[in-house]
């Protein structure tokens, strides 16, 4: 296999006797201490197939790092090949067209960075080094999403390497069977090497409004809460962040219940919503609104304490609405929260699923999470490995309690789960659109090359 890749691979190509492979093989999920045979990193599309060709050639297990941020550990393997896309990261923006054509190693800075040089912005997640590809494939949501929908159903064009090595270029014209599967399962087809994504206007004015809330008010807020995204407009955007606070600054170490608001419509709809909340809620101890660059927010979330890599563990579950027996379990995992070493962190995020995300969607996509209702997802980031089962025990037990107090669905959002298996996927997807997936698979990857992505199984037609 080495013969081949020195032959015709143009990239760079990291092995163990190399001085940057220990840094090379890490991904975010420090969990994931593994250790693969080759590390390469594409100079294009063609160097992927070269390497996509070694991987099937050889038998070796194959992983595509974006941004190598998935908790599941799809980014890394032990013994094969990583294709590491971090050298194809350009992103051409056609402002007339509100369109970008991307690289398979753009990041969320890359996409936003360029496209708000235009005025214009993409539906992306918040964390700048998120792999765009690897978040759009497997659903993409955002602060532009309850207006436009999910990132997948924006993406008008793809280029894919398959798994005997052939370059593709998809769209719903050529190849819409792909075009579909790569709307929300795309990883476990081939390596996207490139997409093209509409752009929407960014906010004249983007205004985001904070209130902080002692945990065991969260019996009375969340009722509200709920209520409120009901009746909001698509310009708004809300989620609730329960986690112990930096050592410095307001509530220094304490663990508090952070409301976020966001407004895309301007400063009457901000007062509107914001002071009708405010009214029906109980007092907040602090509370703020204040505008922004649209741009600034995909960096901010930079100094989270769960953005600097760590173990971590990320379960969710989903339920229809927000309740006062849900806020009660909250507040009583958040003494626990409490009680972590100074180096962990756990946290509980609670944000909604309306508008342009629970209508079917304007294109053909497999992506079939769109029942209105809130996601709740709970994750712990730690350093020390004997401490895994703790939290692992601790991220299961929330969620499982937190189900019980909202009568969950049992299903989550896979782009942010640590555990991603076959039950998973037919709760999430359903069985109709599994079994399609699975003809696809037979039909274009029946060696299951790609095994490291969402798990779809080759069946026959």
């Amino acid at each position: 296999m080495a013969t081949v890749l020195n032959a015709d691979f143009r990239g760079e190509v990291i092995t163990a006797e190399h001085d940057a492979y220990d840094e090379a093989r890490l991904i975010h999920n420090r969990r994931f201490d593994c250790r693969p045979a080759f590390i390469v990193r594409p100079r294009d599309t063609s160097d992927v197939a070269v390497a996509v060709r070694a991987a099937r050639e050889a038998g070796l297990p194959l992983s595509v790092r974006g941004g190598g941020l998935h908790m599941a550990g799809f980014a890394t393997n032990d013994g094969g090949i990583v294709i590491d896309l971090s050298s194809m990261r350009d992103v051409q923006v056609d402002s007339r067209a509100r369109t970008a054509s991307f690289g398979g190693g753009a990041t969320t800075g890359d996409l936003q960075s360029a496209a708000s040089r235009h005025g214009l912005g993409a539906i992306t997640g918040v964390f700048a080094p998120t792999g765009v590809v690897g978040a759009t494939l497997h659903g993409g949501i955002g602060a532009l999403s309850n207006r436009h929908g999910w990132a997948c159903d924006s993406v008008l064009e793809g280029e894919l390497v398959t798994a005997d090595g052939q370059i593709l270029q998809v769209s719903d014209a050529d190849h819409p069977d792909l075009m579909w599967a790569l709307r929300g399962a795309g990883g476990a087809f081939g390596v996207v090497t490139r997409l093209v994504t509409r752009l929407y206007p960014l906010p004249t004015e983007y205004i985001a409004a904070r209130l902080m809330y002692e945990p065991d008010a969260l019996s009375e807020v969340l009722p509200v809460l709920d209520q409120t995204s009901r009746e909001a407009g698509d310009g708004v955007t809300m989620s609730v962040l329960v986690m112990r606070r930096p050592e410095s600054g307001d509530f220094a170490g304490r663990v508090m219940a952070g409301v976020n608001l966001s407004f895309l419509g301007g400063r009457d709809e901000a007062d509107r919503v914001f002071g009708a909340f405010r009214t029906a809620a109980p007092p907040a101890l602090t509370s703020e609104m204040t505008s922004l660059d649209f741009r600034d927010m995909h960096f901010a979330i930079d100094d989270y304490p769960l953005s600097r890599p760590m173990r971590t563990f990320w379960d969710e579950d989903f339920s229809a609405g927000l309740t006062a027996d849900l806020g009660r379990q909250i507040a009583a995992h958040s003494e626990r929260i409490a009680d972590f070493g100074t180096a962990e962190h756990g946290l509980v995020e609670l944000y909604p699923h309306r508008e342009a995300l629970v209508r079917n969607s304007a294109v053909s996509a497999s992506f079939a999470q769109r029942t209105p209702g809130w996601t709740l997802s709970v994750c712990a980031g730690w350093d020390d490995p004997s401490r895994d089962a703790f939290f692992d025990d601790w991220v299961t037990g929330c969620v499982a309690d937190l189900r019980t107090a909202t009568a969950g669905m049992g299903r989550a959002y896979l782009n942010a789960v640590s555990v991603a298996d076959l039950h998973r996927m037919e709760r999430a997807y359903g069985a109709d659109v599994c079994c399609r997936l699975a003809q696809l698979k037979h039909r274009y990857d029946p060696a299951n090359v790609f095994r490291r992505a969402l798990p779809v199984v080759a069946t026959g037609d």
